[in-house]
């Protein structure tokens, strides 16, 4: 949940915010590089623009560095979109990786139209970091 702090401030633009008290909070326990790339992923999480932030922060990482930030924030951005009401609907996710697509199947305990929302708003950007497409079905289990 550390991601979305932000919505304390503003909810709208939560990410932003979200970016600026996970670089300037302190948290033990992480170095400042491991800081730096949290509070980007909680940046990039939200959006599939690029929000500007001052450069200076950028050049502290790497290509790899900035490659990863991308791929964790694509992963939370589907996570978020998976259980928008945060009722713990999805049970477990089975992933298929072939050569030019992922495809997920997705263990739910109700019926839900999460998955058209992630083709439009992940779809190209999962290409893009991933270089495959992307395929989700919905699959209702009993709730345990």
């Amino acid at each position: 949940m550390l991601h979305d702090v932000g919505i304390k401030i503003q909810y709208s633009n939560h990410h932003e915010h979200s970016f600026y008290l996970i670089l300037n909070s302190g948290l033990e326990g992480l170095l400042q590089k491991e800081l730096l790339m949290s509070a980007f992923i909680a940046l990039n999480h939200r959006t599939n623009k690029k929000v500007k932030v001052e450069a200076e922060y950028m050049t502290l990482l790497c290509e790899e560095d900035k490659r990863l930030i991308d791929k964790l924030s694509l992963f939370l951005q589907i996570a978020e979109y998976l259980d928008r009401s945060m009722d713990g609907i999805v049970k477990d996710i089975d992933c298929n990786i072939k050569d030019d697509v992922v495809e997920m199947m997705v263990l739910t305990t109700t019926h839900s139209v999460f998955a058209d929302m992630i083709i439009s708003e992940c779809g190209k950007k999962f290409k893009r970091v991933l270089g495959r497409g992307l395929t989700i079905k919905n699959k209702v289990i009993a709730p345990v």
